[in-house]
């Protein structure tokens, strides 16, 4: 079952890079943008079980697709992804995977890592910290969540 969530990684984070280098770009609040490669990464591996190991595979490949689609050196973006894969990896055991409260505290502890990391590693290109930027992907997080949780629910009533 992970070779058949790489492969479908594979082909949404493409969707969703250029989707996001292409279309949202042009939607900046303040600065801050959505990043929706940053929301599936911290979605899947806070929601995959303990065992598998296939988000660490899909944080590096979407870091990949930001990196092809970014004018920063190459590799970075896949770091930032490992990276944040591995802090929730980390941090999830901690948790209850099946509270709202665990995957908010989750969804904003790694949007703050991301974007500290990002600050402090491209402070010389004149980057700086960004809270729109986490308040937007934080907001977007929340809304995707509460959408596949109705689903999830109305999925079951009607399989019953």
């Amino acid at each position: 079952m992970p070779a058949i969530k790489i492969i479908v990684s594979f082909i949404v984070f493409y969707f969703l890079a250029v989707f996001q280098a292409g279309y949202l770009i042009h939607f900046k609040i303040a600065g801050g943008i959505w990043n929706p490669l940053l929301v599936a990464i911290i979605f899947l591996n806070f929601f995959e079980k303990k065992e598998d190991k296939s988000g660490l595979v899909a944080g590096g490949l979407a870091g990949f697709y930001l990196d092809l689609f970014s004018s920063y050196f190459l590799g970075f973006f896949t770091l930032i992804g490992i990276l944040v894969a591995f802090a929730i990896k980390y941090v999830k055991p901690l948790l209850e995977t099946k509270r709202f409260v665990s995957f908010a505290l989750v969804l904003f502890s790694g949007l703050f890592f991301y974007e500290m990391v990002l600050t402090v590693a491209l402070i010389t290109r004149g980057l700086s910290f960004n809270v729109f930027s986490i308040i937007i992907n934080f907001l977007a997080g929340i809304i995707i969540y509460w959408i596949l949780r109705l689903f999830n629910v109305l999925c079951w009533k009607k399989f019953r």
